[in-house]
């Protein structure tokens, strides 16, 4: 049975074993475990409690960019109060993904055009290697009208690649650019199905 002061000597010694040494390699080696350790468990419940209280913010784009440009486009959806000239049901398919430098692709969607005034195509493509769009390859035309409905159906275009836009992985991803429409305004297309650009036939 141990006295009251060898119990003191034991408790000093215990308390003094616990104390941070600033000068001591193993102390400092010691908090930088523990720091590491509890970082991670943090991590993991961080994680864990995303994918389950919010997994649409599990799929987080991969770069900057690719948050700006779906962030954009978001808030250009929401600030715009106005009926829409051209509502999607689905996004825009491409039933043959591939296509060369000069030629058109064809693609296919389902929408419902809401009024008939005259609207213009901001023509872009979402370079998927960078995840940003190819403004230099951008261009105006006028679009192929479809009907005035009041039920979404099946509707195709062609989009015609530049020659000079590079081999790779793209998108189509345009504004429609409504022309003296009153208070219908202009709007981004959902994100068309990747393609792959090929170099021009014969070239």
């Amino acid at each position: 049975m141990t006295t009251k002061k060898e119990e003191d000597e034991i408790i000093t010694h215990w308390q003094q074993g616990r104390r941070f040494d600033v000068r001591n390699t193993k102390d400092w080696l010691d908090l930088v475990i523990k720091t590491f350790a509890v970082g991670a468990l943090v991590a993991t419940a961080t994680t864990f409690a995303v994918k389950t209280l919010a997994p649409g913010w599990a799929e987080i784009p991969a770069t900057l960019q690719a948050l700006s440009l779906e962030v954009g486009a978001l808030r250009q959806q929401i600030e715009i109060q106005a009926p829409q000239v051209i509502e999607f049901k689905g996004g825009i398919v491409a039933p043959d993904p591939t296509v060369a430098q000069g030629e058109s692709i064809t693609l296919s969607t389902v929408l419902r055009r809401n009024v008939g005034c005259d609207t213009l195509i901001n023509v872009r493509f979402f370079d998927h290697s960078n995840n940003t769009i190819s403004a230099r390859y951008s261009y105006t035309t006028p679009s192929v009208r479809s009907p005035v409905t009041r039920q979404f159906s099946p509707f195709s275009l062609q989009v015609f690649v530049p020659e000079d836009l590079p081999v790779g992985t793209y998108s189509y991803l345009p504004e429609i650019l409504p022309q003296d429409c009153g208070v219908y305004q202009a709007i981004v297309t959902p994100m068309s199905d990747p393609f792959k650009v090929t170099e021009a036939t014969g070239g």
